[in-house]
């Protein structure tokens, strides 16, 4: 049953041995440290696992899980929003772990259940990402192991998604559906990305059976902290585990990716999904490109006023707003006015400016006499691409 999408074709499976990887000793040493701080966070969450699920409806037979810390409760809320929109009720039967204080104390107020363990020594180590694949998200990616770990353990169905989503229509009677039909794990799919062949599985998104053969798979990638740091990606070396684990008989289901829509399909001049049920906003570099891509295609849930009086203007040194506005790497923050945009609100109002520019470049470059001269290349390069698919 594990499929790919139409036209596609298998790639070389990607058997990985630790000693084949040659994985670096610093990677190796920290993927060890990792582990024991994560054996400490196990103790103390599974004297909390009752008073959890208590307080869960899971009379269904699923769940939905996600993570995420304060600068990212934005979109958190925005996929709230987005659910109240619709007359979906996700309150009760989601289960959040924030990694810090200050989104617990959101999470909550937002009438969600959490689990915050503010005694983790891996938490207290985290901090904000800047940009994909850096050091402080490299992090992030194995406390989302972990907590898939967790919850793999509650004998539920669980639906673990990233918060850079929205939904239009309830994803959970199809994807149960599908799950009675025998499907181990399904997941969006992420795209034409080499890197994550042959599957090309998307992590953000993965409703799990609940099986011995989907807990024994993820138990394998528990283990490989090396692989993260090794590849700096959690999806990578889980596409490596998911088709070893597929060719050994986990049953996999690649999504339709006209419902189950992947950040790719927003990029460039692909054909945009005409109604999705879910949207997720991937293929971003930071929170200041998903802001612009939820505002580009409509996809943004919340009224100013909320935005707006989201949080402090100035929560800590590293505030949110002061993290998305300023690209890796640049010496000084891009304001328009002058200053560094201190809410989200401000760094909503700078990308949707940023894209209105971007907008009007196109328009010129298109009526650009280069642009005329190459339309053979183009054509022709795309006549290739379409023969090669």
């Amino acid at each position: 049953m594990s499929e790919m999408q139409p036209g596609g074709q298998w790639a070389p499976i990607r058997f990985h041995r630790r000693e084949r990887l040659d994985v670096p000793p610093q990677v190796i040493e920290t993927a060890l440290r990792i582990t024991s701080m994560q054996a400490e966070d196990d103790t103390r969450c599974a004297t909390a696992v009752e008073g959890l699920t208590s307080r869960l409806d899971v009379s269904g037979g699923a769940m939905i899980v996600m993570t995420f810390d304060d600068r990212f409760a934005l979109l958190f809320e925005n996929w709230v929003a987005s659910c109240d929109r619709s007359g979906i009720d996700v309150r009760h039967r989601t289960l959040v772990f924030p990694t810090d204080r200050a989104a617990f104390e959101r999470t909550k107020s937002l009438g969600f259940v959490a689990y915050f363990d503010e005694q983790s020594t891996l938490l207290q180590a985290m901090t904000e990402s800047g940009s994909y694949g850096d050091g402080a998200w490299t992090k992030y990616m194995y406390h989302q192991n972990w907590v898939i770990h967790r919850v793999l353990q509650f004998d539920l169905e669980i639906l673990f998604q990233d918060v850079d989503v929205i939904w239009r229509q309830d994803p959970l009677p199809v994807l149960a559906a599908q799950g009675a039909d025998g499907a181990d794990i399904q997941a969006m799919y992420d795209g034409p990305n080499p890197r994550f062949q042959p599957l090309y599985a998307n992590s953000g998104f993965l409703y799990f059976a609940n099986t011995d053969r989907v807990r024994e798979f993820w138990a394998e990638v528990y283990r490989r902290h090396d692989m993260v740091g090794y590849y700096r990606s959690q999806q990578e070396p889980l596409n490596v585990l998911l088709a070893a684990h597929a060719h050994r008989g986990l049953e996999v289901v690649l999504l339709d990716q006209d419902q189950f829509a992947n950040g790719h399909r927003f990029c460039g001049a692909r054909t945009r999904p005409v109604d999705p049920w879910v949207v997720h906003h991937s293929w971003t570099a930071n929170l200041a490109e998903k802001l612009e891509r939820y505002a580009a295609n409509g996809h943004w849930y919340l009224s100013d006023d909320a935005l707006g009086s989201f949080g402090p203007p100035q929560q800590s040194k590293r505030s949110p707003a002061r993290l998305a506005a300023t690209h890796p790497g640049a010496d000084e923050p891009d304001a328009s006015d002058g200053r560094l945009a201190q809410t989200p609100l401000e760094l909503l109002g700078r990308v949707r400016r940023h894209r209105d520019a971007l907008a009007n470049r196109v328009e010129a470059m298109q009526g650009s006499t280069s642009w005329r001269v190459t339309a053979p290349l183009r054509v022709a390069k795309d006549w290739v691409s379409g023969r090669r698919r």
